[in-house]
């Protein structure tokens, strides 16, 4: 990864627009090298990666295809890629080709869901330590192969399960509990391959035959947003003046910007989202140039990119089918040195990381993560984390006005401090303990989704609560919630709050959870405890 310094010291205000191109580095694979190992970096090799996804935990998932027909798993740890071998889809119907993998959450169990060009969509649960397929979700019916060359898929904010089918140019939708439709069947739709959704439940889709990207709302309305049917080019435009040549897999970023892997063009192309109006850019690689190269823009090479995923910090991950490769493509670091009393007040165009110590007032934005390395950073306003993920690999993070924390991994142990302000975080993951701290009792603190098996709110890392009046857990799953010291608290939840272990630092009265609270420990001290409805 590369950094760009910024040195501040003491009450020095940058004010600028700091802006950057798009990079692109290989983290893992080694162009040329076909085979199938897991390892660091360039150490590990693939065969013929394909479609690709990132799972609750922001790890990426890949379906290696050819005689591997295996789902790996590239994990990241301070810019070191480590890739593994998840389990082989090769067992199912003789070895069909794999087209595509996704992590699918059943009743807080994880399991995965894979397409495959004839047998179409197969669940994998973990079984005595080995992933094993069930057919129970299979399109096609009765577990028999169908022919509906199943590729992309994408999970909506109820569960429920859209596949692409390149045959017959049709999404299907597949419930919960395994019964399935045709969503949506549509000329327009003409071999379709990558698919993705954004917060409102509206679908993207590469619309490979006919080299569009259309839209699908929940009502099943098909709209083409970009490129012109029939006709395949690489032009740069708005709408129908952009061309694509045979776009494949497709994604979105926090702010509603799509991103497509364009295979025939050697291409990734970014469309970005102005009220509905996409406007069609390259941000990497030169059409009609193959090849491997890493570098800036156009001087990047691509041979034949098929998946892509975005993470939550913003960087695009790409299967760069034909080098045997992961590539990343990203937007340069702006490292912020400082000493105690520094601000910052830019928008940013691309990641920030924060390197220096004292404190540093943040006025600004970014435009990707935000990395907070030592220091104490003092955000007084909700711009900068409004969409994208804050990674914590030490030092503090002080809310000096409401925050919204979309996603915060924590690499280390690590406080937020609140400050009287309301705090809410979306989802947490990562290997440390997270404790807020600084609150006065007039804050509400929302945890939506704070669960990460082996990391935040593990039994290992808890969540901390400390000096806090009111908890709304809207999605309450914890592991281990430490209530550290919550004078006269109210501790409540929009439903039920689920809890391994409760270990509790202070009385916590009656009313407190107004839903059931279900623990299978409470460690109470000398401490009490009143619950209407305590289960197990």
């Amino acid at each position: 990864m590369k950094n760009f310094k910024c040195c501040m010291a003491f009450v020095l205000v940058l004010s600028a627009s700091l802006s950057a191109s798009y990079e692109v580095e290989t983290v893992a694979g080694l162009a040329g090298a076909y085979a199938h190992t897991d390892g660091v970096g360039t150490a590990a090799r693939f065969k013929r990666p394909g479609m690709m996804s990132i799972d609750n935990s922001n790890n990426l998932l890949v379906a290696d295809n050819d005689d591997n027909m295996a789902v790996r798993q590239v994990t990241t740890t301070g810019g070191i890629y480590n890739a593994s071998t998840l389990f082989y889809a090769n067992n199912v119907f003789g070895g069909e080709p794999l087209n595509a993998i996704c992590q699918y959450i059943v009743n807080g169990a994880t399991t995965y869901l894979t397409t495959h060009q004839y047998i179409d969509l197969m669940q994998w649960t973990k079984s005595g330590g080995t992933y094993v397929s069930n057919t129970s979700l299979d399109a096609g019916g009765n577990g028999y192969p169908s022919g509906h060359d199943a590729w992309g898929l994408v999970i909506d904010s109820s569960n429920n399960i859209f596949m692409t089918s390149a045959a017959e140019s049709k999404i299907y939708k597949i419930l919960p509990n395994g019964s399935y439709s045709s969503f949506v069947q549509n000329t327009t739709l003409d071999g379709l391959t990558g698919i993705t959704i954004d917060s409102s439940n509206n679908l993207y889709v590469s619309a490979t035959g006919r080299n569009t990207i259309c839209k699908i709302t929940p009502a099943g309305v098909v709209t083409v947003i970009a490129g012109l049917a029939g006709s395949s080019g690489s032009s740069n435009g708005v709408g129908s003046a952009a061309r694509f040549n045979s776009p494949w897999d497709i994604d979105i970023d926090a702010e509603g910007n799509l991103y497509v892997a364009d295979r025939g063009n050697n291409l990734i192309r970014k469309l970005t989202n102005n009220g509905g109006i996409y406007t069609v850019s390259t941000i990497a690689g030169l059409a009609g140039s193959s090849g491997s190269s890493d570098g800036v823009g156009s001087a990047a090479r691509f041979n034949a990119p098929t998946g892509l995923a975005v993470d939550r910090f913003g960087s695009i991950f790409v299967s760069d089918t034909n080098n045997s490769t992961i590539r990343r493509v990203f937007l340069p670091v702006l490292e912020i040195d400082f000493t105690n009393g520094a601000q910052l007040t830019a928008p940013i165009t691309g990641g920030l990381k924060f390197a220096g110590t004292g404190d540093c007032t943040f006025l600004g934005s970014a435009t990707a993560g935000i990395e907070i390395n030592q220091g104490n950073i003092k955000v007084a306003s909700a711009i900068p984390f409004g969409v994208w993920g804050v990674e914590m690999t030490g030092g503090s993070l002080e809310a000096t006005a409401p925050m919204t924390f979309p996603a915060l991994t924590l690499i280390s142990d690590t406080t937020v401090k609140a400050d009287t302000n309301n705090v809410h975080v979306a989802t947490a993951g990562g290997s440390g303990e997270l404790t807020l701290t600084g609150l006065d009792g007039s804050e509400v603190i929302y945890l939506d989704a704070i669960a990460s098996a082996g990391g935040v709110n593990s039994a290992a890392n808890p969540v901390h609560l400390s000096m806090l009046t009111n908890l709304h857990a809207n999605v309450g799953t914890f592991n281990a919630l430490y209530l550290d010291s919550l004078p006269g608290s109210n501790v409540y939840g929009s439903g039920a709050v689920t809890a391994s272990e409760v270990v509790v630092g202070v009385n916590i009265p009656a009313g407190a959870f107004p839903g059931t609270l279900t623990t299978q420990k409470i460690v109470l001290g000398s401490h009490s405890i009143s619950q209407a409805v305590i289960a197990n």
